[in-house]
């Protein structure tokens, strides 16, 4: 299955990370805009894609989180999702931010 998920949600599981992966699909260029105090996985999309997230996240069955803080990467974002579901990937979600989230593990709002 594959959902979007909300930004309340987001900031829900960046706080609790029980048995979920969290990782940004940004560029490089855009990866280094945003930081999160909390460590996050990051893969860039591409054509190696799902071989990069099969190598971070061994288990299918595992909750994955797909994010993004650049609009730019809505696209991506979905396709990457779309992509970790065909893979074989049982649990995606995704979240398309902005960078004014990076104040969400701030405690901030």
């Amino acid at each position: 299955m594959m959902y979007e998920i909300s930004r309340e949600i987001f900031k829900q599981r960046l706080l609790d990370r029980l048995n979920f992966h969290l990782i940004n699909i940004s560029s490089k260029d855009n990866f280094d805009k945003v930081e999160l105090k909390k460590e996050t996985g990051h893969i860039s999309y591409g054509a190696n894609f799902v071989d990069e997230l099969q190598k971070q996240v061994s288990d299918k069955d595992s909750n994955i989180i797909l994010f993004s803080f650049n609009p730019e990467d809505n696209a991506s974002l979905t396709s990457a999702a779309n992509d970790a579901k065909l893979s074989g990937f049982n649990f995606v979600y995704y979240y398309q931010g902005s960078k004014e989230d990076n104040i969400l593990d701030k405690g901030l709002n």
